[in-house]
């Protein structure tokens, strides 16, 4: 009897107890970064990226990363010769992250999308809406992707 309560007692910890946070995972670098260096900057990008990038990143469901060599025009002309990629799942029912906003609308279960970068102009773009407002990016439901000056990514070369 007294047994069977002890296993109970643990399974209702375990459930009660938070998850534990999700570390970025590199899925593809092909860039001279190491991967190291990688990690920093996605580190730096969840520092500027708040609310998200506070509590909330370790309710994420999972965060993957990719450094490739820069191909569109707009990032080039910032200097940018690579990017990190990172799309950050949110779970399908999130506790702090809001699972939906009227003017947004469902975020919960949506990957995220950012571009980080470094060259002349170190920032990040955020491509949606939902990923616009939980970086507190001003005039987030436009839907279009929006910069994000950090110049501490200058590194980034």
């Amino acid at each position: 009897m007294f047994r069977n309560f002890i296993q109970v007692a643990i399974a209702t910890i375990a459930l009660l107890a938070p998850a534990a946070a999700v570390e970025p995972v590199i899925i593809r670098n092909d860039t001279p970064w190491s991967n190291e260096t990688v990690l920093r900057a996605v580190a730096m990008f969840s520092v500027a990226c708040k609310p998200l990038g506070g509590a909330m990143w370790d309710e994420l469901e999972s965060i993957e990363v990719e450094a490739l060599p820069e191909f569109a025009e707009f990032r080039k002309d910032r200097g940018w010769k690579y990017t990190i990629f990172v799309r950050a799942k949110v779970p399908d029912s999130p506790s702090l992250i809001p699972a939906s906003r009227a003017d947004i609308g469902v975020i919960a279960g949506h990957t995220l999308h950012y571009d980080i970068g470094g060259g002349k102009s170190p920032g990040f773009f955020s491509t949606k809406r939902a990923s616009n407002y939980l970086c507190g990016i001003k005039n987030y439901d436009t839907g279009d992707s929006l910069f994000v000056s950090v110049p501490g990514l200058k590194f980034l070369k």
